[in-house]
């Protein structure tokens, strides 16, 4: 018999990538806070009120896993909305669930909850000062769940995920912007793009969240990366070049960094305790992972 899955957040680039994976082995139901999401195959919550989360589990009971991908206000990571809103109905989510007899919480953290780090990092590296509200929410949630799941003796698994690109870009993002450039057949202009970044393909994440959901009965911080960090103007100029387009066609440093931007850094997050969990690693082929994406996009 399948085991069951809550999921959150599966409509955007992770969740998009890891709902197709899950339902071939779990059965799965979506979730969302947001009542402008009108789609038959996700269910409407209200994470801010108890009442309403314990009548949605007297109707859909509890699941095996909870997965908790949904974050509000992504495109604005200095929103109060992250240290307020987001932690409390993330919070509320988690305190309800585990009470009424969940016994594994999986939150998708980020990268960023380190800081601009000048090294490889474990997990029990400590960030770093001056974080925006984005990764602060993120941590004081992913802090909040490991001592919680600890005290209850039940698992809450705390994934920080590494920067991603997939075939679900939002318009203007780097990676449609490139894609919109090549078909239309205009320039592709970009920002400097001299910074460097631990890059991850959406499907390889995808697959670890999975590995990590299977095999890990502790509660604690797991990364989820490439395993290395690239200099994203050459990942870029490698991309314009797999997918096609004429070398006078890309224009880097037309553009400026956008003002929310982390400071550029030179780092990756450090893969032992996730090798040690699952016994797995990303492959990581960047040529591969490119034209994987390429016609996944193509699909859309």
């Amino acid at each position: 018999m399948k085991k069951t899955v809550f999921i959150t957040g599966s409509t955007g680039l992770l969740g998009v990538s890891i709902l197709p994976k899950l339902k071939k082995e779990f059965n799965v139901i979506q979730l969302s806070n947001n009542s402008s999401i009108k789609h038959k195959n996700i269910k409407y919550l209200d994470y801010s009120s108890k009442i309403k989360i314990n009548k949605f589990i007297n109707k859909y009971k509890i699941p095996d896993y909870f997965l908790h991908i949904g974050w509000g206000k992504m495109t604005d990571p200095l929103s109060k909305y992250h240290v307020k809103e987001n932690y409390l109905n993330s919070k509320n989510l988690l305190d309800t669930f585990f009470k009424r007899g969940l016994k594994n919480f999986i939150f998708i953290g980020t990268i960023v909850e380190y800081g601009p780090q000048k090294k490889p990092v474990p997990e029990k590296t400590k960030p770093l000062k001056n974080l925006r509200n984005y990764e602060i929410g993120k941590y004081m949630f992913g802090k909040y769940g490991v001592k919680t799941g600890k005290k209850m003796k039940k698992t809450f698994t705390h994934i920080r995920m590494a920067y991603l690109y997939g075939p679900v870009q939002k318009k203007n993002s780097l990676i449609y912007t490139l894609h919109d450039s090549y078909y239309k057949k205009t320039k592709f202009k970009v920002s400097p793009l001299n910074f460097y970044r631990d890059y991850m393909f959406s499907e390889e994440a995808a697959e670890g969240i999975i590995k990590i959901i299977k095999k890990n009965t502790k509660s604690l911080v797991i990364n989820l990366g490439s395993g290395k960090y690239i200099y994203m103007k050459d990942f870029i100029k490698k991309y314009w070049k797999i997918i096609g387009g004429k070398n006078d066609n890309i224009v880097v440093g037309k553009l400026k960094n956008p003002k929310n931007e982390t400071k550029p850094s030179k780092f990756y997050m450090k893969l032992n305790l996730l090798k040690k969990i699952t016994g797995w690693k990303p492959p990581n082929n960047v040529n591969k992972n490119i034209k994987t994406n390429i016609k996944l996009c193509e699909l859309q």
